[in-house]
């Protein structure tokens, strides 16, 4: 999953992700691909973010995506979200700006939200 993302953010390719993805042939494991998407953009410029954004929409345009996928791979950020803050301070807003487009997007529900939780390092 790690080199197709790199490639992709290289290429911009929708189509060669989306054979690299379906090749893949582990549905059950998409949420995990939603997860990585966010957490490698996560210190990089908002063009990049942009990429990965229209990305996922693709990959749920054609069905490759499910929005239960969707939402469990932008839950899974959000559970890891402070540790992720700690390389990448600005990730908390980048999930947010991912949460909106796949609202925008149709790729989540609107009423779809993540819980609301303190943001800082870790507590032991």
């Amino acid at each position: 999953m790690d080199a197709l993302l790199c490639e992709f953010l290289v290429s911009g390719d929708l189509a060669e992700a989306e054979r690299c993805v379906r090749l893949l042939q582990c549905a059950y494991y998409h949420h995990e691909l939603v997860k990585r998407c966010v957490q490698a953009v996560a210190d990089k410029e908002a063009e990049q973010q942009a990429r990965v954004g229209a990305l996922l929409v693709h990959l749920h345009s054609v069905e490759v995506l499910s929005s239960v996928q969707i939402q469990s791979g932008l839950s899974k950020v959000h559970a890891n979200l402070a540790d992720l803050s700690l390389d990448a301070p600005c990730a908390p807003a980048v999930l947010d700006f991912f949460l909106q487009h796949a609202i925008e997007n149709g790729l989540v529900l609107a009423t779809f939200t993540l819980p609301q939780a303190p943001v800082g390092p870790p507590t032991e």
